[in-house]
């Protein structure tokens, strides 16, 4: 099992340093765009209330999960990638479409990138651990502002 880890781990590490190059963003770009696309999913997909914004990113299972979709999707944007020998660049289409745009700088590669990230309903897959957690920490405070009152 530490094997199957170590391994994901080190793919997900050269996944990350191959957008970082062929993007041309920093560690620190990359971080922020996955923290505020988190944000955005608490917001549009999961659709919590104040309470699940001010949670949810507290736990350690949501981070997990967040970082495993953000690579999902990092993986589905590299396979897209083409490299077209007549033009002598890379081309890759827009998410879900079949038109494919021409990535001639470092401007077009980000903004694919960031299309391949833009959260909606359907590039973004909930896992049982994330939802139950949600829901225990609801309960939790239910049962302690419930005995608050007594």
């Amino acid at each position: 099992m530490s094997n199957r880890i170590t391994l994901l781990e080190e793919q997900k590490k050269e996944t990350r340093s191959l957008i970082l190059e062929m993007c041309k963003i920093s560690e620190e770009e990359l971080s922020e765009m996955q923290w505020l696309c988190a944000f955005e999913c608490l917001e549009k997909v999961l659709v919590t209330d104040q309470y699940g914004m001010d949670e949810l990113p507290k736990n350690r299972e949501f981070w997990n999960w967040w970082l495993d979709q953000w690579h999902r999707r990092d993986k589905i944007f590299l396979e897209q990638m083409r490299f077209d020998a007549e033009l002598q660049m890379y081309t890759c289409p827009f998410p879900g479409g079949t038109h494919r745009l021409i990535l001639q700088n470092e401007d077009q590669y980000k903004y694919m990138y960031k299309l391949y990230h833009k959260v909606h309903q359907d590039n973004v897959y909930l896992n049982t651990p994330v939802i139950e957690y949600s829901f225990a920490q609801v309960f939790t405070e239910i049962v302690r502002n419930f005995n608050k009152q007594l």
